[in-house]
């Protein structure tokens, strides 16, 4: 299975959230907020093998990616996003920024 694994750091917070955490105390602590995503062809053999190793498949768009992070959403199992979705998010994120 051929995959790239995306961490939560691809979804930062929006900009500013680097001021807000400066802000914090030291003795203040952040909750781990996993946001998993691998670059899964969408295909059966592909399906079938991140099924075996993470126990469900969920593909999702740019957009779900998105309103997940927006309203803090977490994931225990990893999910999917195709290659083409992965660079529709990052082409959101790029216009969302530069905006």
């Amino acid at each position: 299975m051929r995959t790239l694994i995306l961490s939560a750091l691809l979804f930062a917070a929006a900009p500013g959230a680097a001021f807000a955490q400066a802000q914090e105390t030291p003795a203040t602590p952040r909750p781990e907020v996993q946001r998993v995503l691998y670059v899964c062809e969408a295909t059966p053999q592909e399906s079938r093998a991140f099924r075996i190793e993470h126990g469900e498949v969920v593909y999702m768009s740019a957009e779900e990616v998105i309103a997940a992070q927006s309203r803090g959403e977490a994931w225990e199992t990893p999910r999917c996003i195709t290659a083409e979705e992965l660079r529709r998010l990052e082409s959101m994120r790029t216009v969302r920024v530069s905006s």
